[in-house]
């Protein structure tokens, strides 16, 4: 069989570089750029009405139905930019409630096909629409954000990285004190992953982005 990545969450890595390389075709070429998304989105739809393509590539990566969320993030920018975003706090409440609604349903409801196209269009569109109101709220009236939620923000892909190795670390070390309650353990285990993360984030992630930054332009700097 096939091999998946050494670090299971990485798979998202894998549609981000894909978007990447569509956008970078966007900024070589606009032209040529708009066309390759307005292909890519119509298959997309194509794909997520009747399965069109049983490509193992092409229906778990290129037309996976998690790929509306980048034209969801494209268009959530370009109306952020021309500051066309109204009734934010609608907007949040109701992005709120269908985000959440969905993984309750997720959860507790019967039983679902794996990624069912209606509840991950729900997180997609819930997400979409939280970003909408609370940018726009930002841009309108400003936001003090808290300085640990602003951490763990600048952490946050250190987290989503790092949280299952943590959290079988965490596992381990449960099974010698097993007399502590669910509670304490699940509070304990989202501690853990975001102390972890942010650590993970300020003493290797950061710093190893500033070495390559550094090293990109001394590179620039020996060309010119």
């Amino acid at each position: 069989g096939g091999h998946g990545q050494i670090l299971g969450v990485a798979w998202s890595l894998t549609h981000e570089f894909l978007f990447y390389a569509f956008f970078s075709v966007l900024l070589i070429n606009r032209r040529i750029g708009k066309f390759l998304f307005a292909i890519w989105f119509i298959f997309l739809v194509l794909h997520l009405l009747f399965d069109i393509v049983e490509h193992k590539i092409l229906s778990e990566l290129v037309l996976r139905l998690l790929n509306f969320g980048f034209f969801l993030g494209m268009l959530a920018a370009k109306l952020l930019i021309d500051r066309r975003v109204y009734f934010e706090k609608t907007l949040i409440i109701i992005g709120l409630i269908v985000f959440f609604g969905a993984g309750v349903y997720e959860s507790y409801g019967k039983d679902i096909p794996v990624e069912w196209w209606f509840l991950h269009m729900c997180y997609l569109l819930g997400s979409t629409l939280c970003i909408l109101g609370i940018v726009s709220f930002e841009q309108k009236h400003g936001l003090q954000i808290p300085r640990f939620l602003l951490a763990m923000g600048k952490a946050s892909y250190s987290i989503y990285l790092t949280h299952v190795i943590v959290l079988m670390i965490i596992a381990e070390a449960v099974n010698f004190v097993n007399w502590l309650p669910v509670e304490v353990v699940f509070s304990l285990s989202i501690m853990g992953t975001v102390v972890a993360g942010i650590l993970f984030s300020n003493y290797i992630e950061f710093p190893l982005i500033s070495r390559v930054n550094a090293w990109f332009k001394s590179k620039e700097s020996r060309a010119a």
